[in-house]
């Protein structure tokens, strides 16, 4: 009888030790879990919290560089060169040197008058020249400047009446003035590579 009592006593013992090694192990693992539930609510969150800063960080960078490499490319691009312009040769300044030719006056010429001062217009032509009696042509515009230039009196103001050929390389031109409807005759001549300058003028009655 005593050691049945003894028995029932060790089971007991044992089973209430047995008991109580469970119930540690369930704290521990409730335990663990907590821990763990704890360390990611308070330390794994921030940590994605800090790198969602980081990307819109990155996001307004990423404007700026694509503005520094825009820049850079369009400093690399190479400069577009300036048209060039085609600046026609200015009349030579016609000095008063008139020099009367009496012996070249005739019928209907009132005044027959040379100039020393005179120099080729120059030009925007090539050689060799050909002449051109065709109001469209360079030539045409470079035999009125010309004529102009021996009058002193502008382009735009005189009539062209008639302006033809007076021999090789030579022509003559008869133009009238708008405002004061006086006429003139003017001769000139071509100057290899620089031009039709004049040589002689008629002031007409």
């Amino acid at each position: 009888m005593p050691q049945l009592e003894d028995n029932s006593r060790l089971q007991t013992k044992r089973q209430k030790r047995r008991k109580a090694w469970f119930l540690n192990i369930f704290i521990g693992i409730v335990l663990l879990a907590a821990v763990t539930v704890a360390y990611q609510t308070f330390f794994a969150t921030p940590t994605v919290q800090e790198q969602a800063p980081k990307k819109e960080v990155t996001k307004k960078e990423e404007p700026k560089k694509e503005q520094k490499m825009k820049k850079e490319i369009s400093s690399e691009k190479p400069e577009s060169k300036p048209k060039e312009k085609v600046i026609e040769n200015p009349a030579p300044v016609v000095e008063d040197q008139k020099v009367q030719v009496p012996e070249s006056q005739s019928p209907g010429v009132a005044e027959a008058y040379t100039n020393p001062s005179w120099k080729p217009i120059g030009t925007a032509q090539s050689e060799p020249h050909v002449t051109k009696f065709d109001s469209s042509s360079q030539d045409w515009k470079e035999m009125t400047q010309a004529i102009s230039y021996a009058l002193d009196i502008p382009a735009d103001t005189l009539t062209i009446l008639f302006l033809g050929n007076n021999g090789p390389n030579k022509a003559i031109g008869t133009v009238q003035a708008k405002d004061t409807k006086e006429r003139f005759k003017v001769y000139i001549e071509w100057v290899e590579g620089q031009g039709w300058q004049p040589t002689l003028v008629h002031k007409l009655m």
